[in-house]
């Protein structure tokens, strides 16, 4: 959801697109968690593109992620009712359980970032220098 403003941001350098990125991405949480790693997908992207990883020292960047925390928050807070379940309203019970990381859903999910990107932009991201 949030890759399109990205792609624009870094092409642009426009502070509107990171701060349209930060939103889509915090919104996209609040639908499903699952969406916080479109981060990763945009941290990845800026670590091996050797051009691109001036962004990381601009603030446009950190803005972006100021604003992921900021549509994040109520998730994080708790709604305060009882009929909401937040993360940090989870019961002992729910902490205590064990969380399995699979890798192959890790890496699914990257390669399912490059097929929707495009296969073609995603390499020729990669590759160039």
């Amino acid at each position: 959801m949030g890759g399109q403003p990205v792609f624009r941001a870094v092409l642009k350098g426009q502070r509107r697109d990171w701060l349209l990125a930060g939103f889509a991405v915090g919104c996209g949480f609040l639908a499903k968690y699952l969406n916080a790693l479109e981060l990763i997908s945009f941290l990845a992207f800026l670590l091996m593109v050797p051009k691109r990883r001036q962004w990381l020292r601009k603030p446009e960047f950190w803005m972006m992620l100021g604003v992921v925390v900021l549509c994040t928050t109520p998730v994080l807070c708790g709604t305060g009712s009882t009929a909401g379940s937040a993360p940090l309203n989870w019961n002992i019970a729910a902490i205590s359980m064990s969380v399995q990381i699979d890798i192959s859903t890790f890496l699914n999910f990257l390669a399912l970032q490059a097929v929707v990107i495009s296969p073609l932009l995603f390499f020729r991201s990669c590759c160039r220098s």
